[in-house]
């Protein structure tokens, strides 16, 4: 898999979405089971524990320490930055598997054409 990375500070950090990026994400903001991610809002807390998460276990992966804090994360963080996350946890959640797919496939899909009728039973 690519490796993604982002820069704050002038430091290169790796990001990366994974199991271990999750269970981090939902212990840093206090939640407790899977359920609670249907609900999971885009507040600048939620989004800043989100990126630290991602970091830290990017810059694990990497074999390296990562100790900067949400405060000191917020310090570097623009909507631009954030859209940059964004895209990279896309992509490490397999959202981008369709994006190359045919436009007019895709109309022909909206329109229920390569859907398959039941057949009556004898």
């Amino acid at each position: 898999m690519e490796k993604h990375y982002i820069e704050l500070g002038g430091i290169k950090y790796r990001v990366e979405f994974n199991w271990n990026t999750t269970a981090s994400f939902l212990a840093a903001t206090g939640r407790d089971d899977m359920a609670s991610l249907v609900t999971f809002s885009f507040a600048p807390t939620d989004m800043t524990a989100l990126v630290r998460c991602a970091i830290k276990e990017g810059e694990r992966l990497e074999g390296r320490e990562f100790n900067l804090t949400a405060e000191q994360i917020g310090e570097y963080l623009t909507a631009t930055k954030v859209m940059e996350v964004l895209r990279i946890f896309k992509i490490h959640n397999g959202a981008d598997d369709n994006e190359n797919e045919d436009v007019e496939a895709k109309e022909l899909k909206k329109k229920g054409l390569f859907r398959h009728s039941k057949r009556p039973k004898a």
